[in-house]
């Protein structure tokens, strides 16, 4: 088909009913359906069962059909696995475990856990807070995301939501009553790169057995720092993440990969859905999705796998650390499509 758009009886045919008849066609829809709806949307019958008849015995259809078989395979296997998943009644389990343990049974099996014991001996579970964030660190200027209630798409905008300020002015926000999810220091911040900051990476440390001395510089940690109500929606991540909560507690919700089809992933790594409060009328496919939900408590760390999509909510005034320098993650494993 040309470019060119076609007039048949008062009813445009262009680019756009094009596309949808390519699409329908590698959907499975047959070409008689189709042809049924050009007639009822005005288009003679001549003209319609002409047009669907051309595109569906297409040369470039007939290649678009192979190329797709080995992506629809994949897909219904992805689909069969998450049935397995959800019979297998797999649930967030909280574990002591030695290094050996957690890369055999969890991290090479891509399974979420909630580690316990790993951080006791850091200084940053009891000295981390506001008044020694203010005393020790007031007047670093820090970089944070400001003004996010105004915007629904806070997240995707990160960009347009940065705001530089001391950090003594924003414990002062961290501390407001009802300061909620509007400002919020988070990873992609990379506070803990500034040389005022630096001395905060002696409070805590590289977990002997669970991360690569080798590799424990501050490019792979990260610090998230910010009020009761902060809300991070729910996306995935392109690595594997070892996240550890160290001051308030925050409440974590994770869908496995399986998923990825009825998770309504419209842009880059980020989801449609609000998990907070699933409009089922909207986004009927997570009826059927099982969700993972826990709390992180002071202390606690969370392995996310790779590929696993996650939502995180603040219940106190909190202080977080990811890593992305687990041992037998080096060089490190990246899904490179989830930001696509």
């Amino acid at each position: 088909m040309s470019e060119e758009l076609v007039q048949r009886d008062g009813v445009l045919f262009d680019a756009r009913w094009r596309n949808w008849l390519i699409a329908q066609l590698l959907d499975g829809r047959h070409p008689a359906e189709l042809t049924q709806v050009m007639i009822r949307r005005g288009f003679t019958p001549a003209f319609a069962e002409r047009t669907v008849t051309g595109i569906a015995g297409s040369e470039v259809l007939e290649g678009c059909m192979a190329a797709l078989r080995g992506p629809a395979k994949l897909a219904e296997l992805m689909s069969l696995l998450g049935t397995l998943f959800t019979r297998s009644g797999f649930t967030l389990e909280r574990r002591r475990l030695s290094a050996e343990s957690f890369f055999r049974d969890y991290f090479f099996a891509n399974r979420p856990v909630v580690l316990t014991g790993l951080t006791d001996d850091w200084p940053a579970l009891r000295l981390w807070g506001p008044d020694y964030f203010r005393s020790r660190f007031g007047s670093v200027k820090v970089e944070v995301t400001h003004r996010r209630d105004a915007d629904k798409r806070y997240e995707r905008n990160f960009t347009s939501h940065r705001a530089t300020v001391d950090f003594a002015e924003y414990v002062s926000m961290v501390e407001r009553p009802g300061a909620g999810n509007d400002t919020y220091l988070v990873a992609r911040n990379r506070v803990l790169e500034l040389p005022g900051l630096r001395e905060l990476n002696d409070d805590f440390s590289c977990i002997e057995g669970f991360l690569d001395p080798r590799t424990a510089d501050v490019p792979y940690v990260r610090l998230w720092f910010g009020p009761e109500g902060t809300l991070t929606p729910l996306h995935c991540d392109n690595r594997n993440l070892l996240f550890a909560q160290v001051t308030g507690r925050k409440q974590v919700k994770l869908i496995a990969p399986y998923f990825l089809a009825k998770l309504y992933n419209d842009e880059a790594c980020y989801s449609s859905v609000a998990l907070e409060a699933i409009d089922l009328d909207r986004f009927p496919a997570m009826r059927d999705v099982p969700v993972l939900e826990t709390v992180m408590d002071p202390g606690e760390c969370l392995f996310i796998p790779l590929g696993w999509w996650h939502w995180v909510r603040s219940l106190d005034i909190s202080t977080s650390l990811t890593f992305t320098n687990l041992l037998h993650d080096q060089p490190p494993l990246l899904w490179n499509q989830v930001m696509a």
